[in-house]
């Protein structure tokens, strides 16, 4: 016979599990295959089900094809697909150019001028609109599919046609996070954890620069990267206070791979540790920043972070990290070698 406090714990469970089989509808009927079928596998797993072999609601089905005109991926590489199939590389680098600033402007337009200025920012007026044009030229042909050129100028603005579905693998991931995030402000904890899973399975690397040596390119890419970190941050955190700490470790870890002088980060993940028990990974983990912070940035931990070490450990942080993590069990040292600069790198 169940416990009452069974019957409520299943019945949360089913609860949360029609509350993401919801969100996975919405994601399908946008057009983000991917994460729908990440949250109806969260949600099936949720329930005890078998992963669904019907539709939703009469909505998106499994494996279903969507009508999306064009599938754009960003992280990683850059793809296109036009309707389910990839198209070949486009033998204009330009064109391209023309078509990732268009994919990255709120609104899929641009001005003449602007599109000028941005992409070829040295070449005189004449010229850089002579190779806009001649760029914008070669697009339509990379994109058109025997119907209507899927750009359009007027009002001295290029854009793309309002009746176009693209859909980005960025758009989705910045959506799921600020989902996600909200989630967490509404207090609806594992709704939050699962979105912000969600997009963190779609960042699978940066924001691809390949071909695009521009500032406004680069201002893109660490946007997304300054969105995952973020993303991981509040999964991270919401394990943690769940005390899901392996969980918790995990997330941190990944987001001090990438920005290794969050001593907020490293805080809590000292704490983690110290809390599984694992006191010589905390003291690690904290050598490593120390090291880091030394080599890098000429600067010692804060005291606050100070303060942690000695009250988790019960001792003062180690005056020499170097040694340490040399002499401590399963060192990481390896991983962070001293480089000495010599007059040849200064010429």
């Amino acid at each position: 016979m169940a416990t009452s406090s069974g019957r409520e714990t299943e019945a949360t469970q089913q609860a949360l599990a029609k509350a993401m089989r919801g969100l996975a509808l919405r994601c399908a009927n946008e057009g983000w295959p991917i994460q729908a079928e990440v949250l109806l596998h969260e949600a099936a797993a949720l329930s005890g089900d078998s992963f669904p072999d019907r539709s939703l609601a009469g909505g998106y089905e499994p494996g279903a094809p969507f009508l999306a005109t064009f599938e754009v991926e960003n992280f990683g590489r850059f793809q296109v697909r036009r309707r389910g199939e990839v198209l070949a590389p486009c033998h204009s680098a330009r064109a391209l150019w023309v078509w990732r600033y268009l994919l990255s402007t709120p609104h899929r337009m641009a001005t003449k001028g602007e599109l000028a200025t941005r992409l070829w920012p040295n070449a005189t007026g004449e010229r850089a609109y002579h190779s806009l044009h001649v760029a914008v030229a070669a697009l339509r042909l990379y994109l058109d599919d025997g119907g209507e050129s899927p750009i359009r100028f007027g009002n001295d603005c290029y854009m793309l046609r309002d009746d176009l579905s693209i859909n980005q693998d960025s758009d989705c991931f910045q959506s799921l996070v600020d989902q996600g995030k909200q989630l967490a402000r509404d207090g609806q904890l594992q709704r939050a954890e699962e979105a912000l899973a969600a997009s963190l399975a779609l960042y699978t690397g940066d924001y691809d620069l390949s071909g695009l040596d521009f500032a406004w390119a680069f201002v893109e890419q660490q946007k997304y990267v300054a969105t995952y970190l973020d993303a991981l941050d509040s999964s991270g955190s919401i394990a943690f206070e769940q005390e899901r700490y392996g969980q918790a470790i995990a997330r941190f870890r990944r987001l001090l791979n990438r920005d290794p002088y969050r001593e907020d980060i490293l805080a809590k993940l000292m704490i983690a540790f110290h809390r599984l028990g694992r006191r010589s990974d905390a003291a690690r983990e904290y050598a490593r920043c120390a090291f880091l912070l030394a080599r890098d940035l000429s600067v010692e931990p804060s005291g606050e972070l100070k303060r942690v070490y000695r009250a988790l450990l019960g001792v003062d942080p180690p005056a020499n990290v170097e040694r340490f993590l040399q002499q401590a069990p399963g060192s990481i040292a390896p991983r962070l070698p001293v480089r000495i600069m010599t007059l040849e790198d200064e010429d």
